[in-house]
């Protein structure tokens, strides 16, 4: 497993000098050549963009095309999907759309199929179960296959007896990835990029009759369930893969799909503060202000006493700056930037200290125009009541994730949309909202009411990213890059 690793790590590194003679397939322009089915996207003809698609050819060779006899059912085409390539989209939650699956699997005792696929972010939401493939012969009460169910689980139905039930704790799906599913007798294992993250040694391999047998539909009790996202590439074998041809695969799905980013997306920036832009050298000393990387604002706060303490090698090496205890309260003069915003949307990567007791009702922001509440993240009933942006103060349900772990929270507002989200996953929208920052002052670490009440924000805070624009999808899936990679906290689904 060792050499494995060293080598994909190479591969993505793109060097060529490491290499023993011996390894060079590994740098082959193609997957493991023992596949029996091959459905990539950049092979597709006779399809122009946003065009249903009737059939994905197979790429293999061997015929075992991809096909939809309903044409407004079939998948769509779409050109430029992941770095210039083209990708096939899976419906939306009122457009469901899937391909059936030819049935030269059924015999095999052995497979191995790869996806590079990206669910859309918002479609994890209790009103659409993705119902992401179904190749397996359990067809019962609970049986359908989810890439990401509502749970935060995954649901896999492939080649198999019995649904498999998984949870990714880091990645979430609204970027690209890999997804990778071997089934053999006693050995069924889950892959997400390359990582396994489940397995079972009680394995029965079956398949799925004729009329059961999708990618991007799945079925339970006569329920259906559809995929809402893109995929851009399927590699099925029948067989298990070995390490050295497994890494082949993946070091060729690799270079060809998956990006990574450097930065964030600076489409409508509006201000980028960052632990590199503090410049205290003593761990435990107050910070008198943060400069903005992007532009010249800064966070200031010239009250030692409320000042926000800078602390060494926080998160991933990193320094982070700690916000006060329920008896020290400390917070950040925020710059008033928003004059004439018609939409905005912020990122703030933190952690509690602890879930707040009902005496510490943590305020992160005042940056809204209904100054009649404080905003809290969460409150002490353990729910999120933000308006950030806004005239009205949202209610919003518990969060899936705990803040006391490192993670990212984020917030839009636009005209008839605001949303807030936890590492990717989103938390609560509406369309009734109304933008507005209009008090007389913004405090970053500390909400304020109308009251004069003060809450004061428990934890740390590693970076600030603000925007004066709701991003779209490919932003927002730059800036969550950026960050996953930068701290290592990931996506949750």
């Amino acid at each position: 497993m060792k050499h494995f690793l060293s080598i994909f790590l190479f591969v993505l590194s793109g060097g060529a000098a490491q290499f023993h003679m011996n390894d060079q397939t590994l740098l082959r322009n193609g997957p493991a050549p023992s596949y029996i089915a091959w459905w990539k996207a950049d092979a597709i003809t006779g399809y122009s963009d946003g065009q249903n698609m009737t059939n994905w050819v197979d790429s293999s060779g061997n015929g075992y095309d991809l096909t939809q006899t309903n044409a407004v059912s079939g998948p769509v085409y779409k050109t430029s999907r992941v770095k210039g390539l083209p990708a096939v989209n899976f419906g939306t939650i009122t457009n469901n759309t899937f391909f059936n699956v030819p049935g030269f699997i059924t015999n095999a005792t052995h497979a191995e199929i790869f996806f590079v696929v990206r669910q859309r972010p918002d479609f994890a939401a209790s009103i659409a179960q993705s119902g992401f493939s179904s190749t397996g012969s359990d067809t019962g009460a609970n049986a359908t296959g989810h890439l990401s169910y509502t749970d935060g689980n995954q649901y896999v139905n492939f080649g198999t007896t019995t649904r498999k039930t998984t949870t990714y704790p880091k990645l979430g799906f609204n970027q690209w990835r890999i997804v990778n599913y071997s089934t053999t007798t006693n050995d069924f294992t889950v892959r997400l990029d390359a990582v396994q993250y489940y397995n079972d040694a009680t394995n029965v391999v079956a398949w799925g009759a004729g009329t059961n047998r999708w990618i991007g539909h799945a079925i339970n009790s006569g329920s259906n369930r559809y995929f809402n996202g893109d995929i851009a590439e399927i590699v099925l074998y029948d067989s298990v893969l070995s390490t050295r041809d497994r890494g082949q695969t993946y070091a060729y799905l690799y270079r060809k799909y998956i990006e990574r980013f450097s930065t964030p997306t600076t489409n409508n920036m509006a201000g980028w503060w960052k632990p590199e832009g503090l410049t205290n050298t003593v761990d435990g000393t107050g910070v008198e202000n943060w400069p903005d990387s992007w532009s010249t604002n800064k966070l200031t706060q010239t009250s030692g006493s409320v000042q926000p303490v800078y602390k060494t090698g926080i998160v991933a090496g990193y320094p982070a700056v700690n916000f006060g205890t329920i008896t020290a309260n400390s917070y950040f003069d925020f710059p008033n930037v928003f004059s004439g915003w018609t939409a905005g949307e912020i990122y703030v990567v933190m952690k509690l200290d602890a879930d707040p007791p009902a005496t510490a009702n943590t305020g992160i922001w005042t940056m809204q125009s209904d100054v009649a509440n404080g905003m809290h993240v969460p409150y002490s009933d353990g729910v999120i009541y933000d308006g950030w942006g806004s005239t009205t103060r949202k209610t919003t349900i518990n969060p899936s994730v705990t803040f006391t772990n490192w993670g990212w929270y984020n917030v839009y507002s636009a005209a008839s949309a605001w949303g807030n989200r936890q590492n990717g996953k989103t938390i609560y929208t509406t369309a009734s909202n109304t933008t507005g920052w209009a008090p007389t002052w913004y405090y970053f670490g500390r909400s304020r009411n109308s009251g004069g009440s003060n809450y004061y924000l428990y934890g740390y805070v590693a970076e600030i990213l603000l925007y004066s624009a709701k991003l779209t999808d490919d932003q927002r899936a730059q800036t969550e890059a950026y960050i996953e990679q930068k701290y290592g906290i990931g996506f949750s689904y």
